[in-house]
């Protein structure tokens, strides 16, 4: 069920933005990827654990990095509830909102101006899947 966007000349003060409703279970991801399959960033809310996750992943090598999982009580992992997660590019990190309450800031480990495709998925789970309402590429972050 991973749907996907392609996304042209990313840069900073820019957003990727997810709508969804909490799956049952398993782990809903959304993945920022270049031309190559890299994963950019990684961004994944594990329902099971309760936590969110960061990676990046280099396709050439096969490797993942050794992200970063965060307990939050900004997230609600409430099953079916909605959520709207930003991924807000700055210069250093890309800036983690869910439901516009700050979660963490992820340190960029490849360039964000080689993001060209963003993919949401499910993965890990066997309940009720999330259902995305909107997957979007964010201008103006004044509003």
């Amino acid at each position: 069920m991973t749907q996907q966007i392609g996304v042209f000349d990313f840069q900073v003060g820019q957003a990727i933005q997810s709508i969804y409703l909490n799956p049952s279970d398993g782990r809903a991801r959304t993945i920022l990827q270049d031309k190559d399959g890299n994963f950019v960033l990684n961004f994944v809310a594990n329902c099971n654990k309760k936590r969110v996750g960061f990676h990046t992943y280099s396709k050439v090598d096969n490797k993942w990095s050794d992200g970063t999982h965060v307990e939050v009580s900004t997230y609600d992992f409430t099953p079916q509830k909605k959520v709207t997660v930003d991924l807000i590019a700055t210069e250093e990190s890309f800036c983690i909102m869910a439901d516009g309450q700050h979660i963490y800031d992820f340190k960029h480990k490849m360039p964000i101006s080689s993001i060209q495709k963003v993919c949401f998925d499910w993965v890990g789970g066997t309940g009720v899947p999330p259902k995305l309402q909107q997957l979007a590429v964010k201008f103006d972050q004044s509003k």
